[in-house]
């Protein structure tokens, strides 16, 4: 069974309006759903922010961390970087580029969409 992080939320919520304490809920959400239940230090985090008033059952949207080398002008440096040299490696785009190995990795599968036909 699959429950979403709202889900626990609710449930968690639910005990929080009934009066139950912190290590109750805890309890209460291992017995019944074992290893998938949310961990202690997060049923503490929800409790707290059920006291200070926040009654959302979903999480707010918070902004990752800014893309700063996947940006058009690196998938295009890496787009001609491929194209002269189809055998290029992940290293030399790294040294040629200075921008990390995920960062190369999203580039060429999610932006170029380039996928790995032959590892011979």
């Amino acid at each position: 069974m699959d429950i979403s992080r709202e889900h626990f939320r609710a449930m968690t919520f639910y005990d929080f309006k009934c009066g139950l304490t912190q290590q109750q809920c805890i309890d209460r959400l291992h017995s019944a759903f074992g290893d998938e239940a949310p961990s202690k230090t997060t049923v503490y985090d929800w409790f707290a922010e059920f006291k200070r008033g926040c009654t959302s059952l979903s999480d707010e949207f918070r902004e990752g961390r800014p893309l700063t080398t996947v940006v058009p002008a690196n998938i295009n440096a890496v787009r001609e970087t491929s194209e002269v040299a189809r055998h290029v490696t992940y290293q030399q785009i790294e040294a040629s580029l200075r921008i990390g190995k995920s960062q190369i990795q999203m580039i060429l599968h999610e932006h170029l969409l380039v996928k790995k036909l032959c590892s011979c």
